[in-house]
């Protein structure tokens, strides 16, 4: 069976074109395909839009974890199930996992870190109570990047993913760790917040590992 997975968070799922590269063909073979999420005033499309594509990408720029609360954001994984599940022929294009990746923007807005992992925890339930145990949820570790506000907040960065590490286990979630892997300054742009080609090919590679990929 095709995996299906779906990409939600801020910028650094937004610009995550490497795994394109990496895992999206139709099924010819001949080449990427685009992952723009399918618009939610065209959900009557799901069908001819999913039936070749394998990643739906949701990454937005600038998104703090309390925006991806709102029902604006939700409301394309919430349609997007409905219909899968009121149509049988549809079945197997429940995602396998999702990937969330949210929280950088926080810290460079002051937002306090209890509520930034409250925001996570929510969402992460959110899913899982749409999709049901049909879909595993997968966290990646907040990045301790180059840029100069977010290396004197490490310790902030420890505490949040330390706690949602904890949440991942209570609730049979993935967490992926991801700074032991990305820790040279070529693994980032030059604005020290964004990753490199460099940097999204280690992830590729470890959820490869990982068999998420």
């Amino acid at each position: 069976m095709s995996k299906y997975l779906y990409l939600v968070g801020s910028s650094v799922i937004k610009r995550w074109k490497s795994l394109q590269n990496e895992v999206l063909k139709d099924s010819t073979g001949i080449g990427p395909i685009d992952i723009s999420p399918i618009p939610a005033n065209n959900a009557p499309g799901l069908e001819r839009g999913i039936s070749n594509k394998k990643i739906f990408n949701f990454g937005i720029s600038g998104l703090l974890t309390k925006n991806m609360l709102h029902n604006k954001y939700l409301k394309n994984l919430i349609i997007i199930e409905s219909i899968i599940r009121r149509n049988q022929a549809l079945e197997k294009f429940y995602p396998e996992y999702l990937i969330y990746y949210c929280g950088n923007n926080d810290l460079l807005h002051n937002i306090n870190p209890n509520i930034i992992i409250n925001n996570i925890k929510k969402f992460l339930l959110y899913t899982k109570e749409i999709f049901e145990h049909k879909t595993k949820i997968v966290y990646l570790s907040l990045l301790k990047s180059p840029k100069k506000y977010i290396i004197m907040h490490e310790n902030l960065i420890d505490y949040i993913n330390y706690n949602i590490l904890l949440f991942c286990i209570k609730h049979n979630f993935i967490y992926v760790e991801l700074n032991f892997l990305l820790n040279a300054r070529n693994d980032y742009l030059k604005d020290g917040v964004h990753l490199s080609n460099k940097g999204y090919n280690k992830i590729n590679n470890l959820l490869k590992i990982k068999n998420i990929l």
